[in-house]
């Protein structure tokens, strides 16, 4: 069976960077870094999860406040239907202050999901594992007064 790595971001950044800049405001820059990690850890172990994990990805989106965003990693088959997957589903509080993140992982035809609310400028770390296999999220938040300044901000 054929299968190809698809890469999706639900939120198309340039016609969201666009409308970002057509309604100026203030926005949240998301910095996310998915990571695999080769066998699943105990929750006591926590602060070690990084330790021999292997980077798969490291999406960027540029979200307005008050709004919405999704990653989505994963494998599918040629025919579109989805083997592995990784959704991030991002929603911001109307102040800018803090956001929620829906975290799933789709695999074999199970899947977990998680959501945690937190501040935002911070980095939040989440994991979950199915099959043997560990998914951490690395996700760091920063607001900003425009897409222009986030945009600057995301090249440092």
């Amino acid at each position: 069976m054929n299968i190809k790595i698809a890469f999706l971001i639900t939120v198309l950044f340039t016609t969201f960077i666009s409308k970002v800049h057509a309604t100026e405001g203030e926005v949240i820059l998301i910095e996310a870094e998915i990571y695999k990690h080769p066998t699943a850890k105990k929750q006591s172990e926590v602060d070690e999860f990084l330790t021999g994990a292997i980077l798969e990805s490291s999406p960027v989106l540029i979200m307005k406040v008050g709004g919405k965003a999704k990653i989505e990693i994963g494998l599918q088959h040629e025919d579109g239907s989805d083997d592995d997957m990784l959704r991030l589903d991002f929603k911001s509080d109307s102040l800018g202050e803090k956001y929620t993140v829906d975290f799933q992982i789709n695999s074999q035809g199970s899947e977990r999901i998680s959501s945690v609310e937190t501040q935002l400028n911070s980095i939040l770390v989440l994991s979950t594992s199915l099959y043997g296999t560990l998914k951490i999220a690395k996700i760091k938040t920063r607001k900003f007064a425009s897409a222009e300044l986030a945009l600057q901000a995301k090249d440092d």
